[in-house]
C-alpha cells in the first residue's frame, strides 16, 4: 500500500502542476505552442517522485510542492518576459492559493463531520480518506483553473492594475495558512491562534475587497476612455469621408467644364487660348486620395497618422496590399491600427533616426500587420506589455492591452520583437470571422 500511496502522491502533485500550468498560460498570454510544451513537465518528474516516496514528512512534502510551482512560475516568467519584480508576487500568490485550498478543504470536511481530529488525521496521515479528499481537491482546482483560464482568454490580466490587490490577497492567504496549520499540527494552541489571527484575517479580507473594487473601477474607466477616444476618431473619419466625396464631385465637374470650354475655343482656332486651357486642365489636381490597401478606414488612418508623424519630424514608410472585406469592425480597426501607430510615432520621436515602417497585407483568410519603429533605447516591460513613459498613466499605457483584446477576439496572435535600435509589433488575425 505504501507504494500505491507514493504513486498517488506523485499523480496528485502532477495534477496540481497541470492546472497551474494552464492558468499561468492564460495570465501570461503565452503562445499556444508554449502552452503545450509537454517536454517541460519532465523537469517535474524527479520532484514528484520525491514527494511521492516522502510518505510521512508533511513539511518536506509542502516544500517540494512550493519548489515545483516556483520553478514552473519562473519558467513561465522567463518565456513570457515578465518584469522580474513581479516574479515573487506571482509565485507567492499561486503557492499560497493552492496550499490554502488544501488545508481549507480538509478543515471543512472535518467540521462538517463534526470530528475535529479527523481533519488533523487527513492532514498528517496517508489513507484512503485522504486519497478521496485529494481527488475532490483536484476536481475543484481543475474547474476553478478552467474558469479562470477562460476568463483571461477574453480579458487579459493587467499586472500593473492588480499588483497591490495580489499582494493583499497573498498576505491574507498566508495568515489563513498559518491558522489552519496551527490547528492541524499544534492542536492545543487552537484558541490562541484563533484570537491572534482572526482579526488580522478579517481586516485583510476587507482591505482586499475595497482595493479590488477601486482598481476594478479604475481599469474600467481606462478602457471606457480608450473606447470613447476611438469612437471620436471614427466619427472624424466619416465626416472627412463626406467632405472628400463632395470635393471630388465638385472638381470632377470643373474638369468637365474646362474640357467643354477648350473644345468651344478650339473651334474658333484660338491656339494660344487652347494651349492655356489645356495647361489648366492638366494642372487640375486629381483628388482621389492615396490608397494603400483599398480599405477605407485603414487607408484613412494611414494618411492621417502619416501626416501627424510628419508634423512631429517622423518619416513614415507604408507598404500595403489589397486586403478586401474584413470581419473586424471600423471601431476595432481604430483600436488596433491607431494604437500601434501612436505608440510607434511616440517612440520614434525620441530616437536619433526618426522613422516608422508599416506593412499590411492579406494571405487567404489571414490579415498581417507589422508596425516597426526606431528606438532611442529598449522599452521597459511589465509582463507581456511595455510600460508607458508618459506621466498621465491613466489615459496612456493601455494601448497594447486594447490591441491584444481585439487580436484575441479574432483568434489572432500579437508578437513583439525588440533589439537595440528597432521595435516591431506583429499582428496576425482572422480576416473573415471572429471568435464568439
Amino acid at each position: 500500500m505504501s507504494l500505491f500511496y507514493a504513486i498517488w502522491e506523485f499523480v496528485y502533485c502532477f495534477a496540481e502542476l497541470f492546472v497551474t500550468w494552464r492558468l499561468l498560460s492564460a495570465i501570461f498570454l503565452l503562445p499556444h505552442r508554449v502552452r503545450e510544451d509537454w517536454k517541460a513537465f519532465l523537469w517535474f518528474v524527479p520532484l514528484g517522485i520525491i514527494q511521492g516516496v516522502n510518505a510521512q514528512g508533511v513539511m518536506m512534502s509542502i516544500a517540494i510542492l512550493y519548489i515545483n510551482i516556483a520553478y514552473m512560475t519562473v519558467l513561465y516568467v522567463k518565456k513570457a518576459e515578465t518584469d522580474k519584480k513581479d516574479v515573487l508576487l506571482i509565485v507567492a500568490t499561486v503557492c499560497s492559493s493552492f496550499y490554502l485550498f488544501r488545508l481549507a478543504t480538509i478543515h471543512l470536511i472535518g467540521f462538517l463531520l463534526d470530528i475535529g481530529e479527523f481533519g488533523r488525521y487527513l492532514y498528517m496521515e496517508h489513507s484512503i480518506e485522504r486519497l478521496l479528499v485529494q481527488l475532490f481537491q483536484i476536481v475543484c482546482l481543475a474547474i476553478l483553473s478552467g474558469g479562470l483560464t477562460h476568463h483571461f482568454e477574453k480579458s487579459p490580466f493587467d499586472m500593473e492594475c492588480w499588483r497591490w490587490t495580489l499582494l493583499l490577497v497573498t498576505v491574507t492567504e498566508n495568515l489563513a495558512v498559518i491558522y489552519f496549520q496551527g490547528i492541524f499540527i499544534n492542536y492545543q494552541w487552537k484558541d490562541i491562534l484563533q484570537d491572534v489571527l482572526l482579526l488580522s484575517f478579517v481586516l485583510h479580507i476587507l482591505a482586499t475587497l475595497v482595493l479590488a473594487k477601486f482598481q476594478w473601477r479604475y481599469q474600467k474607466m481606462r478602457l471606457d476612455t480608450a473606447d470613447i477616444r476611438n469612437a471620436e476618431i471614427l466619427d472624424k473619419y466619416h465626416q472627412l469621408e463626406e467632405v472628400q466625396k463632395a470635393q471630388a464631385s465638385m472638381l470632377h465637374d470643373l474638369r468637365n467644364y474646362l474640357v467643354v470650354l477648350n473644345g468651344e475655343i478650339s473651334m474658333g482656332n484660338r491656339e494660344a487660348a487652347k494651349r492655356t486651357l489645356r495647361d489648366i486642365i492638366d494642372t487640375v489636381p486629381n483628388v482621389e486620395p492615396k490608397t494603400y490597401t483599398g480599405h477605407g478606414v485603414i487607408d484613412w488612418l494611414l494618411r492621417v497618422k502619416s501626416a501627424e508623424a510628419a508634423e512631429k519630424g517622423v518619416e513614415m514608410f507604408i507598404a500595403g496590399d489589397k486586403v478586401g472585406e474584413l470581419a473586424i469592425t471600423e471601431l476595432e480597426i481604430c483600436t488596433l491600427l491607431g494604437n500601434l501607430l501612436d505608440n510607434a510615432v511616440e517612440a520614434a520621436q525620441k530616437a536619433p533616426e526618426k522613422w516608422v515602417d508599416v506593412e499590411i497585407w492579406r494571405e487567404k483568410d489571414l490579415l498581417f500587420l507589422n508596425v516597426g519603429n526606431s528606438l532611442a533605447e529598449p522599452p521597459k516591460q511589465s509582463g507581456r506589455y511595455f510600460l508607458t513613459s508618459k506621466q498621465d498613466k491613466m489615459h496612456h499605457g493601455i494601448g497594447l492591452r486594447n490591441v491584444d483584446r481585439v487580436v484575441r477576439k479574432y483568434s489572432g496572435k500579437l508578437n513583439f520583437k525588440v533589439d537595440e535600435e528597432r521595435f516591431d509589433a506583429e499582428v496576425i488575425l482572422n480576416a473573415k470571422r471572429r471568435q464568439e
